[in-house]
């Protein structure tokens, strides 16, 4: 009779053992996407403030005195961390006379008034010895801003001007749109623009053979967008066609030659993503030795600040030159707007300056809205060929 009773107990409990393990699996897998939303809402915020700071800083910037002319250096690029992604942005100032020093690091030094923003002034010795300042912002500790700030030094300018036979030659922009080959919507849009615009093409797509000969039947210069291994991969995978760091030189080349073939009339190439690989010296000899024999040139799409691109390149005597802005990393026109006028400034200052965007109707329709600013200003619009050296 008790064992009896012992076993009615015991099959009485187990539905509800079911049942508890049922709620607590449920709980626990609730819990996992929980956290997976927020990670990834978390990515988007981070790379969404880091843009903001950078457009308050420079409007705060501009507010205490400074113009487009003393930002005699400046470069962005998108820095890949382990919860997503930041925008970097480097510039070197120098003042003119009547600005003072103080009111730009006060204007700089404002941006921790920002949630998650600190600022901080770094040691430098070279930099002290000319009196100047460096500044780092940081955003949920991540550095997003470096500053370097000169003071005015009289006549005589910290950064010499350009030699005469540059100065005399018109100044030079290319504008080169990655990531085509996918679709040929995207593709007519940029070809229907009355300008020498850079079709930047991965290879191995849908369409990448036909937008290669449309542009170049069109007059449009084309190069072979190269898919290189990022930091993050494979949360960021490069698509087909990628080279890794983990390749032998055999398979890298045969793996290049097959994503040339896929890119006709290809004159040159970039990088598509490969913040890992560029960084790499020993693969970067592989490839820029390759793009020597095949006559390429190279543009450095600058995807790290760590990038051995244009080091390599000048080792084995390639042709090359490096992306100065990437035009859309905010897709609006107003902002892409402001890109391109950045471009410009910078092509009139050190005599040609590459940009880079990506098939988007806003950065088309920027692009043609900015033209007649390029022309009034007698900035010349070119090809990638024309500013590589």
């Amino acid at each position: 009779m008790n064992k009896l009773a012992k076993k009615s107990k015991k099959k009485g409990r187990s539905p509800y053992i079911g049942v508890i393990i049922f709620v607590l699996a449920a709980v626990a897998a609730g819990i996992i996407v929980l956290k997976y939303l927020e990670s990834q809402k978390y990515e988007k915020e981070l790379l969404k403030k880091s843009e903001e700071v950078n457009l308050k800083l420079e409007s705060s910037l501009f507010k205490a005195g400074l113009s487009k002319k003393e930002i005699v250096s400046s470069s962005e690029e998108l820095k890949s961390l382990k919860n997503g992604k930041v925008l970097l942005c480097k510039r070197v100032i120098t003042l003119k006379k009547g600005v003072k020093i103080e009111d730009i690091a006060k204007a700089i030094r404002g941006l921790s008034e920002l949630r998650g923003v600190d600022v901080e002034e770094t040691r430098d010795e070279r930099i002290i010895k000319k009196q100047g300042r460096k500044y780092v912002v940081k955003l949920s500790g991540f550095i997003i801003q470096e500053i370097v700030i000169y003071p005015y030094a009289g006549e005589e300018e910290i950064y010499k001007p350009l030699p005469p036979e540059i100065s005399k030659k018109k100044p030079m922009v290319a504008l080169i749109i990655d990531d085509l080959g996918g679709s040929l919507k995207q593709a007519n849009v940029f070809l229907k623009i009355d300008g020498p615009i850079i079709f930047s093409i991965l290879p191995n797509l849908a369409f990448s053979k036909k937008i290669s000969r449309l542009a170049n039947d069109s007059g449009k210069e084309v190069i072979l967008h190269c898919p290189m291994e990022p930091e993050d991969y494979p949360k960021d995978d490069p698509g087909k066609g990628g080279i890794f760091s983990t390749m032998e030189e055999d398979e890298i080349l045969k793996i290049l030659d097959k994503d040339l073939e896929s890119v006709p009339n290809a004159v040159g190439f970039n990088n598509h993503m490969g913040s890992k690989l560029t960084q790499d010296r020993g693969k970067m000899k592989i490839i820029l030795g390759w793009a020597k024999r095949k006559k390429l040139f190279f543009i450095d799409s600058r995807t790290t600040a760590e990038t051995k691109g244009a080091e390599v390149a000048m080792e084995l005597d390639v042709k090359f030159g490096e992306r100065l802005v990437f035009l859309d990393n905010i897709r609006e026109v107003p902002e892409i707007e402001k890109e391109l006028s950045r471009l410009l400034s910078l092509a009139k200052k050190n005599g040609k300056a590459i940009g880079i965007g990506h098939p988007y109707p806003e950065t088309a329709v920027a692009i043609q809205m900015m033209l007649p600013e390029f022309e009034k200003e007698g900035v010349e619009l070119v090809t990638a060929s024309s500013v590589v050296e």
